[in-house]
C-alpha cells in the first residue's frame, strides 16, 4: 500500500509537471490570440530533435536545453509572423484547421531531417535514486522535470501578471481593437505569445523525451492529453491549467495502478468528460470560452 501511495504521488508530481507547462502554454496562446494550437503536440517533438542537434554540436546540456527552448520560440513566433497574423479575426474553425496543418508540417519535417525511427537522448541525470519516497525512488531527472516546471511556470506567471510586456498582453487579451486604438502593437504581443508558448512546450518537450523516447509523433499524443488537462482547469485560466494538469496526471496515475497502463489515456478522458458534463467551462474558466 505504501508503495502503491508512493507512486500515485510521484506520478502526479512529475507527470503534473509536465502537463502544467504545456498547458500554460495553451492558454497563454488561447487568451492572447484565440486561437487553439493543436501543434503543441509537435513543438514538443521539434524541440527533442533540436536539443539533440545541439548536444552533438558540442553544447553543455543546460545550453542545449536553452537553445532548444529559444529555437522553438521563434520557430512559434514566425508561425505566426507567415500564417497566423493572415487569420486573424478569423473564426474558431479555421483557426483550428490551420493549426492542424502546421503540425502536419512540422511532422513531415522532422521526418524528413531525422527519419521517422525512435533515438534516446543523452542525459545528463544519472539514474540511481537520489532518494526514496516510501521506497519508490526518485532520480535527478525527476527532480529536474519538477524544478522545471516550477521555474518555467513561475517566470511565466511573473512576466505576464508583473511586466508592462504582461499587461499588454492582458489587454490584447481583452480587446484587440482597443489595444490598437492603444497604440499597442497587436502582431507584437500575438507573436510573442506565439513564442511564449512554443518555448514552454519546448521545456516539456525536452524533458518528456529525457524520460522517455524521441521520434516525429509519439509526443503528439502526450501533447493532445495534456490539451485535454486544460480544458478540466479551464482554457482561459492559467491556475486551471495548472490544477487540470495535476488533476489529470492523478487521475491517469490510479489508473495504471488499479487497472492497468492501457487504461491511461481513457480514464484521462473520460475524467474530461466528467467535468464538461458538470462545469463546462471547467474548474476555473470563464463561461464565455468557446468549445469545440
Amino acid at each position: 500500500m505504501t508503495r502503491d501511495l508512493s507512486t500515485l504521488l510521484i506520478g502526479t508530481v512529475i507527470d503534473g509537471s509536465l502537463y502544467a507547462i504545456i498547458g500554460v502554454g495553451f492558454v497563454i496562446l488561447f487568451r492572447s490570440t484565440g486561437v487553439i494550437n493543436f501543434a503543441q503536440g509537435a513543438f514538443m517533438a521539434l524541440s527533442g530533435y533540436l536539443y539533440l542537434v545541439a548536444v552533438n554540436a558540442g553544447l553543455p546540456w543546460a545550453p542545449a536545453l536553452a537553445a532548444a527552448i529559444v529555437m522553438s520560440g521563434l520557430i512559434g513566433a514566425l508561425a505566426y509572423v507567415l500564417l497566423f497574423r493572415r487569420l486573424v479575426g478569423a473564426e474558431l474553425f479555421p483557426l483550428v484547421i490551420a493549426t492542424l496543418g502546421l503540425s502536419t508540417v512540422l511532422t513531415v519535417a522532422m521526418m524528413l531531417i531525422w527519419g521517422p525511427e525512435i533515438r534516446s537522448l543523452p542525459s545528463p541525470f544519472q539514474m540511481r535514486p537520489l532518494f526514496f519516497v516510501g521506497g519508490m525512488p526518485v532520480t535527478g531527472l525527476d527532480v529536474f522535470v519538477v524544478v522545471l516546471g516550477v521555474v518555467a511556470i513561475g517566470a511565466v506567471t511573473w512576466m505576464v501578471q508583473g511586466t508592462r510586456v504582461g499587461t499588454r498582453m492582458r489587454a490584447v487579451a481583452n480587446s484587440s481593437l482597443l489595444s490598437g486604438l492603444m497604440r499597442i502593437d497587436v502582431h507584437r504581443v500575438s507573436a510573442l505569445a506565439w513564442g511564449l508558448s512554443a518555448g514552454l512546450t519546448a521545456a516539456a518537450g525536452v524533458a518528456y523525451a529525457l524520460r522517455t523516447t524521441i521520434d516525429p509523433v509519439t509526443a503528439q499524443g502526450f501533447g493532445l492529453v495534456a490539451f485535454a488537462a486544460v480544458l478540466i482547469g479551464g482554457l482561459d485560466s492559467l491556475r486551471g491549467a495548472i490544477t487540470g494538469g495535476f488533476i489529470l496526471a492523478f487521475v491517469q496515475t490510479a489508473a495504471v495502478l488499479i487497472l492497468g497502463g492501457s487504461w491511461s489515456e481513457v480514464t484521462a478522458y473520460v475524467a474530461l468528460l466528467a467535468i464538461l458534463f458538470t462545469r463546462p467551462q471547467g474548474i476555473f474558466g470563464s463561461p464565455s470560452v468557446v468549445r469545440l
